[in-house]
């Protein structure tokens, strides 16, 4: 069944969400099951593969300096091309929510997570990111030098994966393109972090 009717290959955009959770004794129930959008460039990489009416369907992006994959003005990313037939396999799928499992890299600088660390600490130290216990660990996180009075401080970098983790196809969003143009399509896909991941 044609849904975009079109035969070439075209990107898409995509929209990655989860389901909120609660801890034991939370003060508020009100996030379980929230939708929440992970639509952030930290996010540098991801490929999910649906197999739908025989066919295997690759969902995947891979940015660099030059080739961002990411929409600024509807904070989505965007996929390499995927064939228009293909793409039509898996639009038709969509009310069944194709499961599949999606590999994600995170780029990030070192010092926003030691940060988030301090910030979100629940211990009875005192210490905090301008009075570390640890301030080894904070310093790690950049380089700085100081040349004729020019003060340089760059941040250092870190990459870490998700491999495998589950997840389904939920939705699409399909708008006509012009004469002559592919359609624009928009695929949410929604990660499932509550089965079989460890730490």
């Amino acid at each position: 069944m044609d849904v975009t009717n079109y035969r070439g290959s075209l990107p898409v955009a995509v929209t990655l969400k989860w389901k909120g959770e609660c801890i034991a004794n939370a003060l508020s129930t009100s996030q379980a099951g929230y939708p929440f959008l992970l639509a952030n460039e930290s996010v540098t990489a991801f490929s999910a593969v649906f197999n739908v009416g025989g066919t295997s369907v690759d969902v995947h992006r891979t940015a660099t300096k030059d080739k961002r994959y990411f929409d600024q003005g509807l904070n989505v990313y965007t996929t390499a091309p995927i064939p228009g037939p293909d793409l039509d396999k898996l639009l038709t799928a969509v009310a069944s929510k194709p499961s599949s499992t999606i590999d994600l890299t995170f780029s990030y600088r070192k010092f926003f997570d030691v940060l988030l660390e301090q910030m979100t600490r629940i211990d009875g130290d005192l210490h905090n990111l301008a009075n570390p216990n640890d301030s080894k660990a904070i310093l790690d996180t950049f380089t700085h030098s100081n040349a004729g009075g020019k003060v340089r401080i760059t941040y250092k970098s870190d990459t870490q994966e998700i491999k495998a983790l589950p997840c389904r196809f939920v939705n699409r969003e399909i708008a006509p393109g012009a004469s002559g143009r592919p359609p624009s399509v928009k695929l949410v896909i929604e990660l499932d972090f509550l089965s079989g991941l460890n730490a």
